[in-house]
């Protein structure tokens, strides 16, 4: 391998101090690792991986700025080195800065084209601050990547809801769901998707998955409760909101959502009463 080919280049003492830089960083002793690597770095300038790895140190280190200076010595030494990348992509994360975060992300998908997790970090960026079609590529380059990702298939179906293409979104809620079927996260939103189209008895269905994945998963049972709400069965409804309230007894919502039950059945003392709880959390 590459790291053998220039091991081999090495006296024996300065590969010894790069491993024992390793295990020192391994053992969360930042700071004798920081020495060792700067040893074979004095040895051996262009050894790429003790660049990385004194400047994954020097981030232990809350040193940002010598960490990425590593980082990009490292990479331009390797311009394959993803991994080193990535890292500068997350110092300018810290920072807020959101442009270049994405520009070391696309930078780290150029060197390791086949990782989908890279185009899926970019994407996440990019919903978070609204760019739906930016977050669409990614979210496409991330499936192409690794056709089994369930949490990029979910992503992409939040991408479509959001654009109002329900039957998309649908259809990727599924195949994640079908990828990953112990995610709540995925069978709620797919309760979500069914209950804007108004296929309650799917939508229910849905929310019924997710809260047999986890029992806790109020907001799930509360979903449950709104789309039989919307179907027009207030019994139900009202059954679910009383148990998100056993399990969340300050989710002001499920008080506004008894009201709102309440007052379709016409028993406003009730649902006064309902939003009097909500006001006093």
């Amino acid at each position: 391998s590459e790291l053998e080919a220039i091991k081999s280049q090495m006296p024996l003492e300065v590969e010894q101090q790069y491993n024992e830089g390793i295990a020192l960083f391994q053992q969360k002793n930042y700071s004798d690792a920081i020495q060792k690597f700067s040893s074979v770095i004095e040895a051996f300038p262009n050894f790429d991986l003790a660049h990385y790895y004194r400047g994954k140190a020097y981030v232990e280190t809350k040193q940002f700025d010598l960490a990425q200076n590593d980082f990009t010595k490292s990479t331009e030494i390797n311009p394959k080195n993803a991994l080193a990348f990535m890292e500068i992509a997350a110092i300018y994360g810290q920072k807020k800065d959101t442009e270049n975060e994405v520009k070391y992300i696309s930078l780290a998908m150029q060197a390791e084209p086949t990782n989908a997790n890279f185009s899926y970090k970019a994407a996440l960026i990019h919903f978070q601050n609204g760019n739906l079609e930016e977050a669409l590529t990614f979210l496409n380059a991330s499936i192409t990547a690794d056709p089994k990702f369930a949490s990029a298939y979910n992503d992409r179906g939040s991408v479509f809801k959001e654009q109002g293409k329900i039957d998309e979104a649908i259809a990727d809620y599924k195949k994640a769901s079908e990828l990953d079927k112990s995610s709540k996260i995925v069978y709620n939103n797919l309760g979500t998707a069914y209950r804007k189209k108004g296929q309650f008895d799917l939508a229910i269905q849905s929310y019924t998955t997710a809260a047999t994945v986890d029992k806790n998963f109020y907001l799930a049972i509360n979903n449950r409760g709104l789309a039989k709400y919307e179907k027009g069965d207030y019994a139900g409804a009202l059954a679910d909101f009383d148990m998100v309230l056993q399990l969340k007894p300050d989710y002001a919502f499920a008080y506004n959502n008894k009201a709102s039950v309440y007052l379709k059945q016409e028993k406003y003392a009730e649902a006064v009463e309902e939003f009097k709880a909500a006001d006093a959390l």
